[in-house]
């Protein structure tokens, strides 16, 4: 069973929902066989337009649970609160976005499980760690300004913050080898669009991301940072051709796995017939993952026929 319910009020601006929403551990769909199942939400939220639709303010809270029933599975509950800040100012300003995503998933078990094993007619106590309490706080933040420098140029800019702490490792009783989920992880990426004319446009992107799993004092302790870069062409042809795209992407990945990569790649979008679509992408990739090694190249070309029947 899949069932789905909402109430919705709207008063002095406000627009305001309480739901919920769950899908039976056998429900399957055919249209999306990927939706998840045994899974239920109860949320509320709020969404406030003011200035004329220049600020927009939005908050959801939900609990959403894991597992329907309990007598089957120890269930699994996320508690989700988001906030988030839109502003519009107006044409020839730039627009912001300001997002806070804070969540709690927690099993509810408390105490560790002890077994005894029998080995070699020996009794041991060994113990069963089934334990989940993560928190898990977000902060996004991105800006979008379209201005005229010799052309039309969009520059874009995010950055993202993510801070999760295991709660189960700051208990006092711990199984022997437990290794804390902690993790951590900072992201900041520009573009900037610039369109020429009619038929050519370009994109300069570069991201840079550094992540953190674990804690330092343990072995399996994992640092890496992240840099990207990507130039970008495209162009619109007067015949046949609907858009012709050209970018290369180099990527260096450097901590607890060494990668260094450069990606070539060329995608056409044509109208060779009437009703008749045609998508050709074709991505060269030449990997490093030893300084001093070269990885196995990759080739990956993908090609979409699509005929309008009507």
């Amino acid at each position: 069973l899949s069932r789905y319910s909402k109430l919705q009020l709207r008063y002095l601006g406000h627009r305001v929902e309480l739901g919920s929403k769950q899908n039976g551990p056998d429900y399957y769909s055919l249209l999306n066989p990927y939706l998840k199942t045994n899974y239920k939400e109860n949320y509320f939220s709020d969404r406030l337009n003011l200035f004329q639709n220049k600020l927009l303010l939005f908050y959801k809270k939900s609990i959403i649970t894991e597992g329907i029933y309990v007598e089957q599975e120890t269930s699994i509950k996320t508690k989700k609160s988001l906030f988030n800040i839109s502003l519009y100012p107006g044409v020839g300003l730039p627009t912001f976005n300001f997002g806070f995503l804070s969540d709690n998933r927690s099993n509810g078990i408390k105490n560790l499980h002890y077994i005894d094993v029998i080995v070699s007619d020996t009794v041991l106590t060994d113990t069963l760690d089934r334990r989940i309490d993560i928190l898990s706080k977000q902060l996004s933040i991105s800006m979008t300004n379209r201005f005229q420098l010799w052309v039309n140029q969009v520059l874009s800019v995010n950055l993202l913050f993510l801070d999760q702490e295991d709660l189960v490792a700051k208990s006092q009783t711990q199984s022997t080898g437990y290794f804390p989920l902690d993790a951590a992880s900072e992201s900041y990426g520009i573009s900037v669009k610039s369109v020429y004319n009619r038929h050519w446009e370009s994109t300069i992107y570069f991201n840079s991301s550094r992540y953190e799993y674990g804690q330092k004092e343990f072995d399996d302790f994992q640092e890496q940072v992240l840099n990207n870069y990507q130039l970008k062409l495209i162009n619109h042809p007067h015949k046949y051709f609907k858009k012709l795209m050209y970018s290369i992407h180099y990527l260096t990945g450097r901590g607890t796995h060494y990668r260094t990569q450069y990606n070539f790649n060329i995608g056409i979008i044509s109208e060779p017939f009437d009703r008749v679509k045609l998508n050709v992408f074709v991505d060269y990739r030449i990997k490093y993952l030893d300084p001093e090694m070269e990885g196995d190249n990759d080739l990956f070309f993908r090609a979409k026929l699509e005929y309008d029947i009507k």
